[in-house]
């Protein structure tokens, strides 16, 4: 059954449920949650926490795929904790070497020294003001691209103010790079075109082994 948060209760004697057409209760045993945790918080608030859902799942009452503990995978400083020499150094040597050659220069936005992309060491902040074409700022926990500064769509001066507004908000800073496409089939208006689009893919996460993945090709921006 697909139905909303709002939709899914709980009892004493019951359990985690929701109810059909007719009013009549159905149990839940297992929840796939694909709303997004900070929609849920912008809806719920503190009281998330006492939210029906939440509950069953923290009392391990009911099983959730995609449970609140997953969201630590969404958050982009998880990208630049691959990419600092000193959390980096912590990885097993092929897979510090394979962080260095797939994942981008990326850092939480703070003050403070970090390892430029050069291997020099710099205020962050101040490495950042004079490299808008360069540089792409992000939120740490968005998506579809929401909050996102880049060079087509800002100036020095709002680059500048974005630099310093955002740092009572978690923001990472990115290198930007050429994001590559592929030729895809795109039914639009009912014909067939072929369109160049970005391919995205998202790993199923098992605990700590990545099963498989859902594949997206988004238009190019």
């Amino acid at each position: 059954m697909v139905c909303t948060p709002d939709d899914l209760h709980d009892d004493t004697g019951r359990g985690l449920f929701t109810r059909d057409g007719d009013g009549r209760p159905r149990p839940v045993t297992v929840v796939h949650r694909r709303a997004v945790l900070t929609d849920l918080l912008s809806r719920y608030g503190a009281a998330l926490t006492e939210h029906p859902m939440t509950r069953a799942w923290a009392d391990g009452a009911r099983v959730m795929v995609n449970p609140c503990t997953s969201n630590v995978a969404h958050r982009k400083s998880v990208l630049a904790l691959l990419t600092d020499p000193r959390t980096r150094c912590l990885l097993p040597k092929t897979e510090a070497k394979g962080a260095g050659n797939l994942v981008p220069w990326m850092r939480l936005l703070r003050p403070g020294p970090t390892t430029c992309p050069d291997g020099r060491t710099a205020d962050l902040l101040e490495f950042a003001r004079p490299r808008r074409e360069h540089l792409v700022l992000k939120p740490n926990d968005d998506y579809g691209g929401t909050g996102i500064v880049c060079v087509r769509r800002t100036t020095d001066a709002a680059w500048r103010t974005a630099l310093g507004r955002v740092l009572t908000i978690p923001h990472v800073i990115q290198e930007r790079l050429s994001i590559p496409t592929a030729p895809y089939a795109v039914l639009e208006h009912g014909r067939l075109r072929i369109r160049r689009c970005c391919e995205s893919v998202d790993p199923f996460l098992f605990g700590t082994k990545a099963r498989d993945a859902s594949p997206a090709s988004p238009p190019p921006h």
